[in-house]
């Protein structure tokens, strides 16, 4: 349950000013507890980088990239997950974890070179990833060889869109800019195996005007919008995932957070891999979930795919009302977090069978064996933001169902959005949305994070986790 290495829910705490201290340095001021046995660095993984053609199927499940500047391959590991003793920056982070506040909303970002970036941070930062800057974009590359972008959605109504801050291989903010203009309410979002960011509209309300973007991570292309034909004629959309495992029949998904939101599937009539960044603008099959009961406990059945709306919206509206995160695994099974009932739904899209268990003691509590699927090594931990509140963070299972608290805040409340690592695992970057921070976390021992994040952010209605009817 999440009892295991959970730190206390701190109380009478009030909510800090996110504009109240300055610019962390990168000081270290945790203590050291070696573990046994040390964590291998090969586990960082390789170079390719999303869209290669050997890494079709890479997803945020992917390891990450080697480090540019690696380190020896066996050091003494000093992180210990679950053991809040570190309190900087208004966080309480795990033993060996270090941070730093790299933006604030509302407020020029400082780079490296001791000047500020040309526009102020976006307000309500959500849904996040980094991007490797790749080889075929010289102007970028050959200024910062091994360097990253970390995208980021703002969830606001006059500064929407998207921004992405700009790292050099040793870690170093050297720019701000913003990639996507003229949008509204961007939530959720996802990769594409081509290495493009999709960004989904969620007008306040449960208004269904929204729609779907896709943008280049490193704005080549300018910040106006290109909306995709994902979007219909409007939602309330939330996140998005794909399975490209078979390249010529390709399939993308995404949730809508509404009562009657459904899950859709697009498979494009004819992907062109020559020329990928138009597959979400060209014609295409929109299919909707249909979960069909299997046994008398309900948790568990099969499902399939319909061209007919209503069918896929009353099946919404029955069994997955207002779904949020949505992830897909390389070896093709589908996770969603729906907050209406605060459930977790697997699909294996090869079997076509569904089961579902509830998030009441955290995701995947009590499901050691999806866990091991979606892990590689032993001492892997599944990372992943849930629903807000007072103890809102970073939380983390491992194998053998332990829940971790990785980072908590007793100033910083409501809402942790935008969890991704760096391209080569050494760093974790989250924010606190309402306050509207953005951290970057890393290991004391400069080991690369070991485990996958899993985009199954959800919220509970009325600020509670919901109803947990199973």
């Amino acid at each position: 349950g999440r009892g295991h290495h959970q730190s206390a829910a701190s109380t009478g705490a009030t909510e800090a000013d996110s504009e109240a201290s300055d610019r962390l340095d990168a000081g270290s001021g945790s203590t050291n507890h070696p573990v046994d046995p040390p964590v291998l660095l090969e586990h960082a993984g390789d170079e390719r980088q999303e869209g290669d053609a050997d890494s079709i199927h890479s997803s945020i499940f992917t390891n990450p990239t080697a480090s540019p500047t690696a380190l020896p391959t066996q050091v003494p590991a000093t992180y210990l997950p679950g053991d809040l003793s570190v309190f900087k920056e208004g966080i309480k982070l795990s033993t060996g974890l270090d941070v730093r506040i790299i933006a604030r909303s509302r407020q020029f970002v400082n780079l490296t070179d001791g000047t500020q970036s040309s526009l102020r941070f976006h307000n309500r930062p959500d849904a996040g990833a980094t991007f490797p800057i790749p080889k075929d974009y010289p102007e970028l590359y050959n200024k910062y060889p091994g360097g990253w972008v970390y995208v980021s959605n703002a969830e606001s109504t006059y500064d929407g869109g998207v921004g992405s801050i700009f790292f050099d291989a040793n870690y170093n903010v050297v720019d701000y800019q913003k990639i996507l203009k003229g949008t509204e309410w961007n939530c959720g979002g996802g990769k594409t195996p081509w290495g493009t960011w999709v960004s989904n509209e969620e007008p306040m309300g449960y208004n269904r005007t929204g729609f779907i973007y896709e943008v280049d991570p490193f704005g080549r292309h300018g910040p106006e919008p290109r909306r995709t034909v994902l979007g219909e004629d409007g939602g309330a959309f939330e996140s998005f995932a794909y399975d490209a495992r078979d390249r010529s029949n390709p399939h993308f998904f995404y949730t809508e957070d509404h009562r009657r939101g459904p899950i859709r599937r697009f498979t494009p009539t004819n992907p062109d891999w020559d020329n990928p960044t138009e597959m979400l603008h060209s014609e295409g099959t929109i299919e909707y979930l249909v979960l069909l009961n299997w046994d008398w406990t309900g948790r568990n059945g099969t499902f399939y795919w319909t061209d007919d709306r209503d069918l896929g919206e009353e099946n919404a509206l029955l069994n997955f009302p207002y779904t949020e995160g949505i992830d897909c695994t390389p070896d093709g099974r589908i996770f969603f977090a729906n907050k209406g009932r605060a459930l977790l739904f697997e699909l294996d899209l090869d079997s076509n069978s569904w089961s579902r268990s509830s998030v009441q003691g955290g995701a995947f509590d009590g499901k050691p064996d999806t866990v091991a699927r979606i892990l590689g090594d032993p001492g892997d931990i599944v990372y992943m933001t849930e629903d807000g509140g007072d103890d809102a963070g970073v939380h983390g299972r491992d194998k053998d169902n332990n829940y971790y608290v990785i980072l908590e805040s007793p100033l910083y409340h409501e809402e942790t959005t935008g969890l991704a690592f760096s391209p080569d695992g050494r760093r974790m970057y989250v924010a606190y949305q309402k306050n509207g921070i953005l951290l970057e976390v890393w290991r004391e021992d400069g080991l690369p994070f070991s485990g996958r994040i899993v985009d199954i952010k959800y919220h509970s209605l009325n600020n509670d986790r919901g109803g947990g009817i199973i």
